[in-house]
Formats: C-alpha cells, structure tokens, sequence
C-alpha cells in the first residue's frame, strides 16, 4: 500500500499538463476511495482543490462523498461555499448546497441568502435555474408543513413568490415544454393543498394554457387536474375549448377521442351523445386535411409512374446525334436476311 501511494505521489508530481495531472489525482482517489479512510480521502482532495480550484467535476465529485459521508457537519456547508464561490455557473452545486444547509438544519434567512445568490449566477441552461426555484420550492414546503404540526407561522406566500418569479423568468424561455408545464402542474397542487385556494389554482392553469396552449400535454395537465378535484363539469368544459384546436402530430385526433372516453366513463348518455355529435365533424375535417397532405406528397411519384413514355422521350432526346445512327447486332442481322 506504502508503495502504491509513493507511485502516485511520484506520477503527481512529474505531470505537467493540467489535464494530465488532474487525471492522475482521480485515479489517486479512487484508490483511497477503496480503502475507506475519510481522513486521507479528505486530505487528497483538498490537495486536489488546491491545485485545480475551479474544476467543477472535483467539486462535484468531493462534495458528493462530503454528502455521504458526513451529511450535517459543518465541514459539508464550508464545501458547498467554497464550490460555489470556484464555480457560480454550476447549477448543481447550488442546489445541492441549498439541500446541505436544509439537512444541517440551517435557518430561512441563510437559505434564502444562498437561493438569492444563485439566481445571480449564469448557467448553461434554462433548466438548471427551473431546477434551482423548485429546489427551493421543495424546501419551503417541507418546512411549512412541519410549521403547521409545531404551530409555526410561515406563509404560504412565500411559496407562491417563488413560483411567481420562476414563472415570470423561465415562461419565454421554456413554454410548450414538459419542464414548463410540471412547474406549473406543482404549483397549482399546492395552491390546492397548502394555500387551500381553489381559485387560486385554477387560475395557475389559466395562466399555463395562455402561454403553451398550442401544447397538447398542457390541456390534459388542466383536465387531468380537474378530474382529480371532481369537477367534472369544469373538466368536460375545458374539452369544449379545446377540442377544435389544431395540436402536432395526431394530437387534435387524440384530444376528440379523449373527450368522447371522458364522457363515456363519468357523464350521462346526453353528454356522450353530445360529444360524439360535436367530434364527429371535426374528425372527417382532419381526415380530409391527412389525405390532402398525402396525395400533395405523392403527387410528383404518381406522375412519374403514370407516365413513362414522356420519361423516354425526354431521355431520346438527351441521346448524342450519333447514337441514332448506330445500329444493334439483332437489327442488322434483320437487314442482311431480307437483303
């Protein structure tokens, strides 16, 4: 073992290119990982950091075995700040630092601070901020739902400014996406079950539809939802708005074959007639438009195959002028018998 730690210190110190060296140190710690001794662990990687400070991989990778390791101490927190601080522009360390402070039992005015601070940061991508806003989401519904056991105060407004800011931001960036609509899907559940405000949630599908109505998935989120809450009449009116509407794919089709299985399954045989009456037109209109689309996508191989004397008459005439003057062996061998 002495051996195989001299080999690696040795191999550490001769590379000189960074990507080389940095290599070297994770081989090295997948070794130690193998034996299990945090306090070498612990070391080589600060050794590491202090080499490679913004490598975002090794802050990765230390703060994760910091996690498993030794969850609430405070050597985990003092990580994640100086991670952060290395590398702002990576989304998961931020939400993993956010989940770090939760576990330590850290206080709503310093998860608030670093939730700040994050929004600040540039990432890669619009999810990593979504991820970041729903990390916070998360974390003050676990905490209001343990304030309402210990008689607490907190506010479910704070909650609903999240998501109102999150909304605000990611809605240019993220509509007609399954990213979008489960934000929107979470926060219309605990409007419902912690803000206790029905209209309230309604009122997050309104506003989710006049961003991404064009979205299939969007309106089945709505109705899905109302269903859930027994509000089948609110349901089955939400199938009369959309089912006229034109979705990608098949998805207009889909919509009226849904609406039609809705009533067959919660209404009457009125509702069920009526269903079938107002979809019924609307699918021979998008059977028409398919096989519209169809023939103008044949059309041109239609022509082709229909009509191959024009297809070689046009190649005679792109023959060379000598060509029509040679003769094949079997036609002058016809020659020379009349002859």
């Amino acid at each position: 073992m002495y051996n195989a730690r001299a080999q690696f210190e040795e191999s550490i110190s001769k590379k000189d290119v960074d990507s080389e060296k940095l290599l070297e140190f994770m081989t090295y710690l997948k070794f130690e990982h193998s034996f299990g001794d945090p306090a070498r662990i612990q070391i080589l990687y600060e050794r590491a950091i202090a080499n490679f400070p913004i490598s975002s991989d090794l802050w990765l990778d230390y703060t994760q075995y910091l996690d498993k390791t030794f969850k609430t101490a405070r050597i985990v927190r003092d990580a994640y700040y100086r991670a952060t601080r290395n590398c702002p522009w990576v989304g998961e360390l931020w939400v993993r630092y956010l989940l770090s402070l939760e576990r330590s039992g850290g206080s709503e005015e310093e998860l608030s601070t670093v939730f700040e601070k994050s929004l600040l940061c540039t990432f890669s991508s619009f999810d990593e901020y979504l991820n970041i806003f729903l990390t916070r989401v998360d974390g003050l519904r676990r905490r209001l739902s343990a304030s309402t056991k210990v008689g607490e105060g907190m506010d479910y407004a704070v909650i609903r400014d999240v998501f109102q800011r999150a909304s605000d931001y990611l809605s240019p960036h993220l509509s007609n996406t399954d990213s979008l609509l489960g934000m929107h899907s979470y926060w219309a559940h605990l409007e419902f079950k912690l803000g206790k405000d029905l209209i309230a949630a309604r009122g997050v599908w309104e506003r989710f539809i006049k961003i991404s109505g064009s979205m299939l998935e969007a309106w089945r989120g709505y109705i899905t939802w109302e269903i859930e809450m027994g509000k089948i009449n609110e349901a089955r009116s939400l199938y009369k708005r959309c089912y006229s509407k034109r979705f990608p794919g098949t998805g207009s089709e889909d919509i009226c074959y849904s609406w039609v299985r809705f009533e067959r399954e919660y209404s009457s045989l009125e509702d069920y007639d009526f269903a079938v009456k107002k979809v019924a037109p609307r699918l021979q209109e998008l059977q028409l438009f398919r096989l519209q689309q169809e023939s103008k996508n044949v059309g041109p191989v239609t022509n082709e195959r229909e009509n191959p004397t024009r297809k070689n008459a046009q190649e005679k005439r792109k023959t060379t002028p000598n060509s029509t003057d040679e003769q094949s062996p079997a036609k002058r061998q016809k020659i020379h018998l009349k002859n």
